[in-house]
């Protein structure tokens, strides 16, 4: 054979690989097909979502997010504040969340595309009762979006999705599975105290317990004032000792701890409960916490709920406390574990015996 039909067979056979390896990423198995990546959602605008909506029939969860006031004029700041609507009521929501998920959808990709066939929505969990449901409406309640999410790739990394109004399923470039399936604290904002809040600020410290948390069944009942003072020693140090005792002195770290546990206290979710049901007006626990410029940070935690007693109601009074539309308090439930983060009595406070004063308490006659 000569050379230059050698080169002409060598250039069809290359030809033919090539059709082949482009067929079988425009033609996949199950109707799939494959096209290049561009935007889910077209002309998706942030700043004009006011309302979204998230619907999990799977899990019984249905989620509605509110902004609180209308998106502004182009050009000027779009209001990051949202609320979470409960039947009509409404909680302070997590907005870094809320925007999360909004730059998530703005990101959205149609990887592939999926066969228009109505008949394969079920193996892409996409029929009615299966999928999960976003919904987006402009601040006069204007559909922008709706969402079906359907179930994740082999991989986890995107989801088989449908839009309203288009029959083809898309498989996204990322899971939108960590969204619909959040619960009702996720969305809400249940911190009970500022970020802000710092514990190098704190000077004084109290607490007292009449309770026994689910969680051990131990009778906590503690009462007292811890105040901070300025070490002597060394610059920037503080050394913590009960009111009712000022030469006794306390752990630094320990009492770190403590602070930060309170500081940081999250609550697993607002309640739509009367507070004169609550227990709060008698407090099994009242814990509080003074800043040097005068802020007051106090936490009231009253009975177990009835169909939980591993939670408890509880409200916050003083400079962080959040009110409703009609002025009142918000009602959280908190856990028992978060409060066993801030119960120690001042015993447990003390800084741990050195080695010495061990040997000493074997040895008693030796020292």
């Amino acid at each position: 054979m000569s050379y230059r039909n050698k080169v002409i067979i060598l250039s069809i056979l290359v030809a033919v690989f090539a059709i082949s390896a482009l067929l079988g990423l425009l033609f996949l198995p199950n109707g799939i097909v494959s096209g290049r990546a561009r935007p889910l959602l077209v002309a998706f605008n942030r700043t004009e979502v006011a309302h979204i909506e998230i619907i999990n029939p799977g899990l019984s969860l249905s989620h509605r997010l509110v902004r609180s006031s209308d998106p502004v004029a182009e050009g000027e700041e779009v209001s990051e504040e949202w609320i979470y609507d409960e039947e009509g009521i409404a909680f302070p929501a997590q907005y870094s969340h809320v925007t999360t998920l909004l730059e998530v959808l703005e990101s959205l990709e149609r990887q592939r595309t999926i066969s228009s066939d109505s008949s394969l929505y079920s193996d892409f969990s996409l029929n009615e009762g299966q999928a999960r449901r976003l919904m987006l409406r402009d601040a006069a309640g204007n559909l922008l979006f709706q969402l079906n999410v359907g179930k994740s790739d082999e991989q986890g990394s995107g989801n088989y999705v449908l839009l309203e109004s288009d029959p083809a399923v898309y498989l996204t470039n990322n899971s939108l599975d960590f969204y619909v399936e959040q619960l009702q604290g996720y969305w809400q904002q249940t911190r009970l105290f500022s970020p802000e809040r710092n514990v190098t600020d704190i000077e004084r410290f109290s607490l007292s317990s009449d309770i026994v948390l689910a969680l051990d069944g131990e009778l906590r009942q503690y009462s007292y004032t811890l105040v901070r003072q300025q070490s002597t020693e060394q610059e920037g140090l503080f050394q913590w000792n009960p009111l009712s005792d000022p030469q006794l002195a306390l752990d630094s770290p320990q009492i770190s701890s403590l602070l930060n546990a309170f500081v940081a206290l999250s609550a697993a979710s607002f309640v739509s409960q009367e507070l004169t049901a609550s227990g709060v007006d008698n407090p099994q626990l009242r814990a509080e916490a003074i800043t040097t410029d005068g802020a007051s940070l106090r936490l009231l935690v009253g009975q177990a709920l009835p169909d939980n007693p591993s939670q408890y109601y509880a409200v916050v009074e003083g400079s962080d406390q959040l009110l409703d539309e009609q002025g009142q308090p918000y009602l959280y439930r908190i856990e028992d574990w978060a409060l066993r983060a801030i119960l120690f009595s001042v015993d447990e406070l003390l800084p741990p015996p050195t080695e010495a004063s061990d040997l000493e308490s074997i040895n008693p006659e030796e020292s």
